[in-house]
């Protein structure tokens, strides 16, 4: 069964699941993006927990499939040169902390767009559509060429620091 996590975490997209914490390898902001030479960036995975207080109405909770408030954004001196809505799949009908996993591959503009020098920020959408969203936490990891490429059989004996970003996450989740 762990491997079969693991492996399914090595191709998430997306993932939901009550809880109040991100991995603790996981930057809080990317405060400034570097190329790592002979290295290819291939995934960005932004994490973030959020509550919604089901005791406050609003008119977009029953209509809409995801939460449309939290944004990822490249800043390139001083300005945001790209914004990219988080479609967090599935409001919660809870007042319970949710944590959201989105992964955006090399193809995608959050990944491709990103130059030398720049920043990621997350932030709440300036106008939320959701009243009584509450962005607890965040963090962003970089997912760089061979960061995830490990047999799963030969992981078992290194530290959490040399470990591939599926072996982390799965232990992440199986800790929870």
């Amino acid at each position: 069964m762990f491997y079969v996590l693991q492996e399914a975490l090595r191709h998430i997209i997306y993932l939901c699941v009550p809880g109040t914490e991100i991995p603790s390898w996981f930057a809080p902001e990317l405060p400034r993006f570097s190329i790592r030479k002979n290295l290819k960036l291939k995934a960005v995975i932004i994490g973030v927990v959020v509550s919604l207080d089901q005791q406050v109405e609003d008119n977009f909770r029953k209509k809409l499939p995801a939460i449309v408030d939290i944004q990822a954004k490249i800043i390139r001196l001083n300005d945001a040169i790209f914004t990219k809505t988080l479609y967090l799949l599935g409001v919660p009908d809870t007042d319970e902390d949710q944590l959201y996993l989105c992964r955006f591959h090399e193809f995608q503009q959050l990944v491709f767009m990103l130059e030398d020098g720049d920043k990621i920020a997350v932030t709440m959408r300036e106008n939320p559509r959701f009243n009584g969203l509450v962005l607890k936490k965040h963090g962003i990891h970089l997912v760089f060429e061979g960061d995830d490429d490990y047999d799963e059989n030969d992981e078992e004996l290194f530290d959490e620091s040399h470990q591939s970003v599926s072996k982390k996450l799965a232990n992440f989740f199986s800790s929870l």
